[in-house]
């Protein structure tokens, strides 16, 4: 959608933005043109990811909440407090979390990219929490990583598993697994007691911004070592 706004605004003629079948005339050139690109809503969904595991109270702004419906609706199942607004979420103190269910399909539907992160929140609930990966092989390879933190899952076959919570986490030296597995190690970092040290962060910084440092500028401890 936002590509077609933006091939439109440097003088396209593409048809159709929004809906399943695209028409689009051909022009002689493009002209150039400002514009603003969207913001990312994966990092988004970590950014408050990493509010809601600390407890902490944080303001993330730039965010177009629609982008994130459904994991708004998890975040309420699973009991995080925070307020929308037209464009930021503010994220408050949970005191306890409850398990919930968590399946991945396509958009609207829960992001794949936000059920690792996600689920290192499900380690911090109350009960037995259920993941059903629908889309993608391997995306559960990142809990024997948390295993090597305290926690012990229960993995039913290559896309579904089960996390008893709360758990607490002790730092230990783990893996990036993918883009975001290494976001969940880096949650995980967060509240773990101790150093956690991890390994294979270029999968991190391909998916996400000098995320280290925005997290300390939050008040996280993290440190880039050679």
């Amino acid at each position: 959608m936002y590509l077609c706004n933006f091939l439109n605004k440097m003088g396209a003629k593409v048809k159709g933005i929004g809906t399943h079948t695209l028409e689009i005339e051909g022009v002689k050139k493009l002209k150039g043109c400002e514009y603003r690109v969207t913001s990312d809503y994966l990092e988004a969904g970590t950014l408050v990811l990493a509010a809601a595991i600390t407890k902490g109270e944080v303001d993330i702004l730039d965010v177009e909440p629609h982008h994130l419906d459904i994991f708004w609706q998890k975040l309420r199942e699973v009991g995080v407090h925070f307020e929308l607004g037209k464009d930021m979420v503010r994220v408050q103190p949970t005191k306890e979390l409850k398990a919930i269910r968590l399946q991945t399909a396509i958009f609207p539907s829960f992001p794949t990219d936000l059920q690792a992160p996600f689920s290192t929140l499900l380690t911090q609930a109350k009960g037995t929490s259920f993941i059903f990966e629908t889309l993608f092989d391997g995306r559960l390879q990142y809990l024997y990583e948390l295993e090597k933190m305290g926690v012990r899952p229960r993995i039913l076959n290559a896309y579904q598993a089960e996390i008893e919570g709360p758990v607490c986490l002790k730092g230990a030296p783990v893996n990036s697994c993918d883009i975001r597995a290494g976001a969940a190690m880096l949650l995980a970092g967060l509240v773990a007691e101790g150093q956690t040290e991890i390994s294979n962060i270029y999968y991190i910084d391909r998916g996400y911004e000098k995320l280290d440092e925005k997290l300390n500028s939050l008040g996280a401890k993290i440190e880039r070592i050679k």
